[in-house]
């Protein structure tokens, strides 16, 4: 899936798998995206990659997603994203798992 320019923009309960590069990538104009219940596992790069630009009002918002067995981490994020909590991810090929987002 190539970057998502949007606003507002709701992603739930989406399965990416097996896609050479990142399973989702988000990036540029993507203010107050909610990427929720994503399962991204078996990725070339990362499972979930957030790379938008920083927009304090309105940051995306990463909640109860799932990103295991991904070439490098499960969810990687800018620092202004919010994470909503109950986030997983395993056996990615960076041992920190996720980046700027708290993954058990």
């Amino acid at each position: 899936m190539g970057a998502i320019e949007s606003y507002n923009t709701r992603l739930v309960r989406n399965r990416m798998e097996g896609n050479g590069l990142d399973g989702i990538l988000m990036g540029g104009d993507a203010f107050g995206t909610i990427v929720e219940r994503i399962t991204a596992n078996g990725n070339g790069d990362d499972g979930i990659d957030i790379d938008s630009d920083e927009n304090p009002l309105l940051p995306t918002e990463v909640t109860r997603n799932t990103a295991n067995d991904n070439g490098d981490l499960g969810i990687e994020a800018v620092a202004w994203t919010r994470d909503g909590g109950g986030n997983r991810a395993f056996g990615n090929g960076n041992p920190l798992q996720c980046l700027n987002i708290v993954c058990k």
